[in-house]
């Protein structure tokens, strides 16, 4: 048996879901939506929803349309006009690529978030490492052995020497858009 869509206010999840449905309903979205070639926008809208709604809760997509249909007041609670047919849904969303979702996506956010083009930009530079598991079979392996095969090891000061890469990721401090992401191996530091 599966847990119930629940509506709770009090809940950070639902919170949050609402803020982005409040932009999602809004003019300039659908004429975004049109723009990009996703039409019909009132379903392309149910279909983001819905797939939001899945996404944040880490359940079934057809799982949430049977909650949305048998429930009224979820319905009000997350701004859906009429009930949904799972069908359709599909449809819509096999309709559309990747690249025109993305593009969506990158639109509305930039429009969201607008470039400061005065003063400096600040500028929020992180990197971590990102280990290989390659002893599947837990046996062990010289680093001879492991160097001639061409792997390379690093070194990380909270976790030691390891087998691996370093990824490294800027993003801007006010909108925290990523701006660039970079994978290296690991240099050798003996």
């Amino acid at each position: 048996m599966k847990m119930p869509l629940v509506h709770d206010i009090k809940n950070p999840k639902y919170k949050l879901l609402d803020v982005i449905f409040i932009d999602i309903d809004c003019r300039e979205t659908q004429q975004e939506l049109s723009r990009n070639g996703m039409k019909p926008v009132n379903k392309a809208l149910d279909a983001i929803k819905v797939r939001l709604i899945s996404m944040f809760y880490g359940i079934d997509i057809k799982y949430v349309v049977d909650e949305l249909n048998n429930s009224a007041d979820l319905r009000k609670a997350f701004r859906f006009r009429s009930t949904l047919n799972y069908l359709e849904l599909s449809e819509v969303f096999s309709r559309f690529d990747e690249l025109q979702v993305l593009e969506f996506v990158l639109k509305r956010l930039n429009k969201e978030f607008k470039k400061n083009i005065r003063g400096n930009r600040k500028i929020i530079i992180d990197s971590t490492d990102i280990r290989f598991k390659i002893n599947l079979d837990k046996r062990f392996y010289d680093d001879r052995i492991l160097e001639e095969n061409g792997y390379e090891f690093g070194f990380s000061s909270s976790k030691g020497k390891f087998i691996g890469g370093k990824l490294t990721i800027a993003m801007d401090y006010d909108t925290c858009q990523p701006l660039t992401m970079l994978f290296r191996h690991c240099l050798k530091f003996w």
